[in-house]
């Protein structure tokens, strides 16, 4: 009769009958015992040890990595893992299914496996063991002596449970706790030296040494002798990758391409300065590399910093990263540097990094960073905590804040002093974007971009070249800007104290909001919005959200208006002006130089005073009262006035009429018209005339 068991979701350790056993260890990682009948052990998922004992055994590994124990065979075992049924000891007769693994007897056993990745521990005796195929691993890891192995060998291995073992096609070796000696061969090899101060050789090819399950250890690949842990004493030879333990390791590579796996704890990697592979898995790690390879901080709170060499084939680096904390780099030379210098990253919370001697490009992540420029002209971007040092040369710095933060922000450039930055030295140019506090911002000595998003402002800037965007806000913000000798941009809102400086080409942008009709005069530096202003050539304004009536008089720089919803009276002045009527019946005038009128929707008058001026029109009833050919002016017709039937000079002069106030012109539905005060269609030809599709 049968004899039924069931295991837990957990690690189960299960024991059979005298009788035929059915064990179903279930999920887990578990240990199940037959007798001495036919048992039928299931492992179900999960890391599992199945012992069969006497009998002719079915043993059903399942899901995971599992392995099948002959150590209490009273004579050698000869086991196939690529085969179903076994022979000779307590292995007669047994039926494997999804085994990975096996454990021979104290005798002289065969295990074998093909095109897979196995592991055999022959225990004592002379043991014959065989993986072709796959990255099979011969075990020693409970040898009650050292052992010598060595892949090369042709005939029997030395040493504790090795002596006289014959292997072939084994890639991995596991040693024992005392002092072994472990050589590789051509292939890719993979070292557990265990306890004890091992010699292990990696022979050719790209070899591992592994210790997990090791407390801490210090590797230096250029060191004789490593330190700590299973690795204490160690001597690492022709090795080019290491894999760390689950605690706070600290490993060093050379400078040829090597992988290093930090895995559990709070580890610090260093590749070395070749195309590494550095994976620093789970804890808070840090990972040094160079200007290749591809770094993964894995899951924690992880540092990685990155060093350029001056030797390094590229003429500066531009250092990116996205949304997603993904790190890539983009080398700048006149020639492409050669395959394999690229370096990507991710999993980073916070990077360190100088540039190199060239101009660089460097950006850091949402934790608290140290950029550091050297000798170049820098672009830095940098966050909350980080350390920002621009080093030689023109350096920029980037400084971006919540947008909707109401927190004060100041930035002072050359004092060093940026709200929520640790370190701000050494830089000429600023760009900055806050949020909508009252903030107050005085920037570089070369060239600054400064964007805020609402509140009582307060910016000084002392570059050749400054640009200020200074929103505002709920459109009652008081803002106030004092520039440079240099060209000076800057744009507010209705209300503030501006002066443009010293310099001869500085642009005010005026963002006029609000019901109540403004009154703007340039040459008294007036404004009736609350707005002082001074030192400006050149005007840009818009209105917006308004049906008043403004009045609107330019200066002499070559000025930009957008009329609201009003009867508005606009007066270009000089320079070469391009003004916008909007809704309204509107009343534009140019000045002199060359100017461009729209009258948009309405009943608009427009002058053009002297100069080549340009008229536009598309829709409305206009009048141009100071058409002049002869001066160089045009009508430019969209075609919202004229279709098929008007779209040259010939149709439209065909559908034009000369009245008593001058030469009438008539859309294509009749419901828009321009006249041309005073003139006749004898004074004009089709070059005054140009026609947009």
């Amino acid at each position: 009769m049968p004899q039924y068991q069931t295991g837990t979701t957990g690690n189960d350790t299960l024991y059979g009958t005298w009788w035929i056993d059915i064990i179903n260890g279930a999920d887990g990682n578990d240990t199940i015992f037959g007798d001495r009948d036919v048992d039928h052990l299931y492992g179900g998922a999960g890391d599992d040890i199945l012992w069969g004992g006497l009998g002719g055994d079915q043993l059903f590994g399942g899901d995971g990595f599992d392995i099948a124990v002959y150590q209490s065979s009273d004579a050698g075992v000869t086991v196939n893992l690529s085969s179903t049924t076994q022979s000779a000891g307590q292995a007669q007769g047994d039926r494997l299914y999804s085994i990975e693994g096996v454990i021979g007897s104290e005798f002289d056993d065969h295990l074998s496996g093909r095109n897979g990745n196995f592991l055999f521990r022959g225990g004592g005796g002379a043991d014959h063991i065989s993986g072709f195929g796959g990255q099979s691993r011969s075990s020693y890891a409970f040898s009650s002596d050292a052992v010598d192995v060595d892949l090369t060998r042709s005939g029997a291995q030395i040493g504790g449970d090795a002596q006289g073992d014959i292997l072939l096609g084994i890639d991995n070796l596991t040693g024992s706790d005392f002092d072994d000696r472990l050589t590789g061969n051509v292939n890719r090899n993979t070292f557990s030296g265990g306890r004890g101060a091992d010699y292990i050789d990696g022979g050719g090819n790209r070899d591992f040494v592994d210790y997990r399950g090791s407390t801490a250890v210090d590797i230096d690949l250029y060191r004789a002798t490593q330190q700590g842990g299973h690795a204490e004493g160690d001597q690492l030879v022709s090795i080019e990758n290491i894999r760390g333990s689950t605690a706070d390791d600290h490993i060093v590579a050379t400078f040829i391409d090597n992988e290093l796996i930090g895995d559990a704890g709070n580890d610090y990697l260093d590749g070395g300065g070749g195309n590494d592979l550095l994976k620093g898995m789970t804890g808070n790690d840090t990972i040094l590399t160079h200007s290749r390879g591809f770094a993964d901080g894995g899951a924690g709170f992880d540092t990685l910093i990155i060093e350029f060499d001056e030797r390094d084939p590229f003429d500066g680096v531009s250092l990116y990263v996205d949304n997603l904390g993904n790190i890539s780099s983009r080398y700048l030379s006149d020639y492409d540097p050669p395959a394999g210098y690229n370096l990507g990253a991710t999993g980073f919370e916070r990077i360190e990094v100088t540039g190199t001697q060239w101009s660089d490009g460097l950006m850091g992540t949402s934790g608290a960073d140290i950029l550091r420029g050297a000798a170049g002209d820098e672009y830095i971007q940098g966050g909350a905590g980080d350390s920002l040092d621009g080093g030689d040369g023109r350096d920029a710095v980037e400084l971006r804040y919540d947008p909707n933060t109401t927190t004060a922000i100041h930035v002072d450039l050359g004092a060093g002093i940026a709200t929520g930055i640790a370190t701000l030295a050494n830089f000429e140019d600023l760009t900055v974007t806050t949020g909508r506090g009252n903030d107050h911002i005085v920037g570089g000595s070369e060239g600054n971009w400064i964007n805020t998003q609402g509140g009582d402002d307060v910016v000084q800037l002392f570059g050749h070249h400054n640009y200020a965007d200074l929103n505002p806000g709920d459109f009652d913000d008081f803002d106030t800007y004092i520039g440079s000798d240099g060209v000076d941009q800057v744009a507010v809102g209705g209300r503030g104290s501006v002066d443009g400086g010293g310099g001869s080409e500085d642009v005010l942008t005026l963002r006029f909001y609000g019901s109540d009709a403004v009154t703007f005069t340039a040459a008294g530096n007036f404004s009736s919005t609350g707005l002082t202003f001074v030192n400006f050539e050149t005007f840009n304004i818009y209105r917006e959200n308004t049906v008043a009536g403004d009045t609107l008089q330019l200066g002499e720089g070559h000025d930009l208006v957008y009329g609201g919803g009003g009867d508005d009276l606009i007066d270009g002045h000089g320079g070469y002006d391009l003004l916008r009527g909007g809704l309204g019946n509107d009343s534009l005038a140019g000045g002199t130089g060359d100017d461009q009128l729209y009258g948009d929707l309405g009943h608009d008058n427009l002058r053009g005073d002297a100069g080549a001026d340009r008229f536009y029109f598309s829709q409305g009833l206009d009048v141009v009262t100071d058409f002049n050919p002869t001066d160089g002016d045009m009508i430019i017709i969209s075609s919202d006035f004229h279709d098929e039937d008007h779209d040259s000079y010939a149709d439209l002069m065909a559908h034009s009429q000369e009245t008593t106030a001058g030469l009438l012109l008539t859309s294509s539905d009749s419901a828009s018209t321009l006249l041309l005060a005073g003139i006749t269609k004898a004074d004009l030809t089709d070059a005054a005339f140009d026609f947009l599709v």
